[in-house]
């Protein structure tokens, strides 16, 4: 009995280990499974890496040529910034400009005013003067028809005359010149 008990023991040890390597069996099927699964989701994580690499290679370079970008536009940005301060100074260079322009222009008005006012002024006396040199000459005819021919009195009267002809020629020439005048103030404006 103690060779059954032996045999029994020894086919218990055997079934156990039957079960024991059953399990086994079952395990290592299992782990072939799930090394294969692990394999293939291997696969497709080293195509996503690759892939990834691609892209992180491109990301490279597009954040390169953003960095060169960027470097462009600072300094576009700080020309632009010196630009502007050049600008506003030429601004206020101009509004002080245009507000002297403005005081000018009124000054010019009033001296237009001024300068019409005189030429009408000037032009009132050449009339008057006009009149007044025919008068004197209509007094000289008149009084030399009514004198005596006298040698003395002819050369009075002719010098009377070169003065009449002396202040006709000066206001030829004051007319000439106030409508000189007239014309280039006209003309400036």
């Amino acid at each position: 009995m103690a060779k059954l008990i032996r045999l029994q023991q020894t086919i218990d040890q055997a079934i156990d280990k039957n079960r024991t390597v059953c399990l086994l069996k079952e395990d290592v099927t299992q782990l072939k499974l799930d090394v294969k699964e692990l394999k293939a989701d291997v696969a497709i994580l080293k195509t996503d890496v690759a892939e990834l690499k691609s892209d992180v290679a491109v990301l490279k370079t597009d954040v390169a040529q953003l960095k060169t970008d960027v470097k462009e536009l600072q300094s576009d940005v700080a020309q632009l910034k010196i630009d502007v301060k050049e600008l506003k100074s030429d601004v206020a260079q101009l509004k002080i400009d245009v507000k002297e322009l403005k005081s000018d222009v009124a000054q010019l008005k009033i001296d237009v005013k001024e300068l019409k006012a005189d030429v009408s002024k000037i032009k009132e006396d050449l009339h008057f003067t006009g009149i007044r040199i025919e008068a004197i000459q209509n007094d000289m005819r008149i009084i030399l028809d009514a004198l005596i021919p006298d040698r003395h009195k002819a050369l009075k009267v002719e010098k009377l005359e070169i003065q009449v002809e002396n202040h006709e020629d000066r206001l030829v020439v004051v007319e000439h010149t106030v409508k000189g005048h007239l014309a280039d103030h006209e003309s400036e404006h």
